[in-house]
């Protein structure tokens, strides 16, 4: 006879239907923290995540940007400037 037991998902993942095998982990650009999440969080801009799993997200290096749940910083456009680098954009700025 075989006995069965639930898990909490671990850090990285979420889970938000009943009954499911396994875990899932975040997708790039999104990060989870905290065990026992139904989702993953989005990337604050100025930040970013490459790899699925994450259990949180990198700060841009100098002089590079993102928006919110991006997966890589990158450059500002020709026509932008990056006028203090503690502060980020938001995508509602756009």
């Amino acid at each position: 006879e075989s006995e069965t037991s639930c898990f909490p998902c671990p850090s990285g993942t979420y889970n938000h239907q009943h009954g499911q095998t396994s875990c899932t982990p975040c997708e790039v650009g999104r990060f989870q923290d905290q065990q026992r999440q139904t989702s993953c969080n989005l990337c604050n801009s100025g930040s970013f995540s490459d790899i699925t799993g994450s259990k949180k997200c990198t700060t841009c290096p100098y002089s590079l940007s993102s928006l919110n749940g991006s997966s890589t910083c990158s450059f500002c456009d020709a026509d932008f400037y990056l006028n203090d680098i503690s502060t980020t954009i938001d995508d509602s700025d756009l």
